[in-house]
């Protein structure tokens, strides 16, 4: 079966019907003489290919003229000029010197033209330089009083175009020639081509482009990621990987980083599609890839919380990926809740395989990430109430390895929860030795076996004579400085017990 029928009279029909310029003995002339007007009505009610054919032809000729009507609407402000001035500049160039008379040619019969013209591809440029040369003469006003309407029925007579009478030029003359005024320059400016979402991303993870730059691509790129944009998702994949490499290289950098974050933080359908994305990741039962750790990595520097809550949901599924999460805080662009959310990934971790989430894993998170993390974390543990996750945040900021850490530390020595005081020994051991004897020298040991232990499970040379004291076999003596924080219950019945030795 042919796809695409065809019919023997299409022609007709088209030249006929749309131009309206053929009568019954213009048929005969154009070579449609099997037709005339009255056969080509009945068989165009009958015909689906003429008619279908006649739709799109009419189709056409309507968004040709719709365009070039827009075209000479703006072609003032293209230009740069009035409608006044461009016609006067035409004037100008028009009489600028005197033609020689060159006769006129013989005017072709326009119904076989027409006729002739119509399957060919040229009819359609022809058609497209009618209307725009009506449109202008219909946006000027002086060429649109003073044109004659050449404009006729389907069915009148054609009117040809009048032959000019040839102008005798006089050998001489000595009427002054009219001024030529300079023709104005066209002020054009060529529309640049759309940016590639992958030649802004290239822009902003190069260095070598200056920090105005690179800012600027990243603008670009973040409002093609919104929802007005054609293809926000493939943008978005380019701008994640980029944005997530990003922050890493001094505090330049990380200033940088958290301009571009900002950007994408202050477009909420952005915010929606980047949370979208990683909702996807929850449902994936394989491992994440490389992409889909950049796209945890900038979801979670973005401090937002409904950003957060999808992030909790796939590191229940994901929990290899925490250790991403915790690798995206380290580079400070986060500006808080970065310690509260690796806090409720280990519980909800620890809910799922306590066994292999121990607490040294679970502080290693908390290692060389921004000093504001512990400014967080003390502020956590005074309002928290839960016994669980206070021990947690007690080794948190044991994690941290910062001395500024060490006083809070050194108040949870005294709490009333045995589990808590024991967490705090065990998260100061992990505090440099320095800092551990500048907390001693401050408070002194005596009647703080707590902090010996923490000094001793340290191997800080100021708790050295308290081990030989004790006397501690070599299993003890290793479970007290490589045992986790359940060892540490046996060991703090020595130094309570002999507290007096060494002293």
């Amino acid at each position: 079966m042919n796809p695409h029928p065809t019919c023997s009279k299409t022609d007709a029909v088209l030249a006929y019907h749309l131009d309206g310029d053929l009568d019954d003995r213009g048929l005969h002339d154009a070579g449609f003489g099997f037709a005339c007007g009255a056969s080509l009505h009945d068989h165009l009610r009958e015909c689906r290919v003429c008619q279908g054919a006649l739709q799109r032809a009419r189709r056409l000729d309507a968004a040709l003229a719709t365009a070039s009507g827009a075209h000479v609407a703006r072609h003032p402000a293209q230009v740069g000029s009035t409608w006044t001035a461009t016609s006067e500049r035409w004037l100008a160039h028009a009489i600028a010197a005197p033609a020689a008379v060159v006769p006129a040619p013989a005017a072709r019969p326009v119904a076989v033209v027409a006729a002739t013209s119509r399957p060919r591809r040229g009819a359609v440029v022809g058609a497209a330089a009618a209307a725009l040369l009506a449109g202008a003469l219909a946006m000027w006003p002086h060429a649109a009083a003073s044109a004659p309407d050449r404009t006729t029925a389907a069915t009148a007579e054609p009117v040809p175009d009048p032959v000019p009478e040839p102008v005798a030029v006089p050998e001489a003359t000595s009427v002054a020639p009219l001024p030529i005024p300079a023709p104005l320059p066209l002020k054009t400016s060529p529309r640049p081509a759309p940016l590639r979402p992958d030649a802004l991303a290239a822009c902003i993870g190069d260095a070598k482009f200056p920090a105005a730059e690179r800012l600027a691509a990243t603008r670009l790129l973040v409002l093609a990621c919104r929802g007005q944009a054609p293809n926000p998702t493939r943008a978005l994949r380019a701008l994640v990987p980029v944005l997530a490499a990003c922050g890493d290289r001094g505090p330049l950098a990380r200033d940088l980083h958290t301009r571009m974050l900002e950007l994408v933080r202050a477009h909420d359908d952005v915010v929606a599609l980047l949370q979208s994305s990683v909702a996807l990741l929850e449902s994936s039962s394989r491992r994440l890839n490389r992409d889909e750790l950049g796209l945890l990595t900038v979801a979670a520097r973005l401090d937002r919380p409904e950003l957060d809550r999808t992030l909790r949901r796939v590191l229940r599924q994901k929990t290899d990926a925490i250790d991403a999460i915790a690798a995206a805080m380290r580079c400070g662009v986060r500006p808080q809740g970065g310690a509260r959310l690796l806090l409720d990934a280990w519980t909800d971790a620890a809910a799922r395989d306590a066994t292999r989430f121990d607490d040294r894993t679970a502080m290693a998170w908390f290692r060389c990430q921004p000093d504001r993390f512990v400014a967080e974390l003390t502020d956590l543990l005074r309002s928290e109430r839960n016994a669980d996750r206070r021990i947690r945040i007690v080794l948190a900021l044991g994690g941290t390895d910062a001395a500024a850490a060490a006083s809070p530390l050194f108040a949870a020595l005294h709490a009333t929860h045995h589990d808590e005081a024991l967490a705090a020994a065990f998260a100061l051991s992990h505090l440099p030795p320095d800092v551990l004897e500048d907390l001693a020298r401050e408070h002194g040991t005596d009647g703080e076996p707590m902090l010996r232990l923490a000094l001793a499970r340290a191997d800080a040379p100021i708790a050295r004579p308290w081990l030989l004291a004790l006397d501690l076999s070599p299993r003890d003596l290793a479970r007290l400085r490589h045992g986790d924080r359940r060892d540490l219950a046996d060991a703090i019945t020595w130094f309570r017990e002999r507290a007096a030795l060494g002293d």
